[in-house]
């Protein structure tokens, strides 16, 4: 989890600190003030736990290269030029900072003519595991289907849609080989989250046949042998 946010020069912010309570955090303010950005940049600052997932050997060359890649991908600047990001008139460089709950930090920077981030702080970065997700304020789930159809030119869809977007679509797609114990284990909070998500829509959406489905339903205890157990993850039972 995150737990303060540092931008600096950054898109439209001189100069903003945040820190961000344990759990859930509102941000407020008029339409085009940078709530967007803000939270583009705590994504792109948290997407070292899946370069470090697939590669844990990563180097500073290549993490800066994967960084600079899903910043351009988040804001999609015009020429596709980093230093478009750069706070106008600003004329030190910008700063992105993010410190994490256990202790993990990472710092970011470049200036205007700049065409990749430089890292200057790493702590104990390759050591965060939490895999952030991004929801786009605009309705998502009957896009996911075009955005996911591999007939469809990859390119062209990242033409059309940020790395917002097309991340969210391709974790909704995704098949989960883990077990849901085990998923709830790694983050407990799913064991309260997702009762809460059911109950309040009266079911479930799923992914079938490359669409999604609305499944009707709601949670149940988990049967075990040994009787109930308090806290076990439940199941969405669906009406007959």
């Amino acid at each position: 989890m995150i737990d303060r946010l540092e931008l600096k020069n950054f898109t439209s912010f001189g100069n903003l600190d945040i820190d961000f309570s344990p759990k859930i955090n509102v941000i407020i303010g008029e339409n085009g003030t940078g709530k967007t950005h803000l939270l583009k940049a705590a994504y792109g600052l948290c997407a070292g736990a899946s370069f470090f997932k697939h590669k844990p050997g990563l180097g500073k060359a290549e993490l800066e290269a994967a960084l600079t890649a899903k910043f351009l991908r988040l804001f999609m600047p015009l020429d596709d030029k980093l230093g478009k990001m750069h706070f106008h008139g600003a004329r030190e460089h910008a700063s992105l900072t993010a410190q994490f709950a256990e202790g993990q930090k990472v710092n970011a920077t470049f200036f205007n003519n700049s065409s990749e981030l430089s890292i200057k702080e790493s702590q104990s970065y390759a050591k965060y595991r939490a895999k952030p997700v991004f929801i786009p304020t605009k309705e998502v789930l009957s896009l996911v289907k075009g955005m996911a159809d591999e007939a469809h030119d990859q390119k062209t869809v990242e033409l059309i849609f940020d790395d917002g977007y097309v991340d969210l679509a391709k974790a909704l797609t995704k098949t989960n080989d883990e077990d849901l114990d085990a998923r709830i284990n790694e983050d407990p909070r799913l064991n309260s989250i997702i009762p809460q998500l059911v109950s309040l829509i009266g079911g479930r959406y799923q992914w079938e046949n490359g669409g999604f489905c609305f499944q009707p339903g709601e949670y149940r205890e988990k049967p075990s042998l040994n009787g109930p157990i308090p806290n076990l993850p439940k199941r969405i039972k669906t009406p007959q």
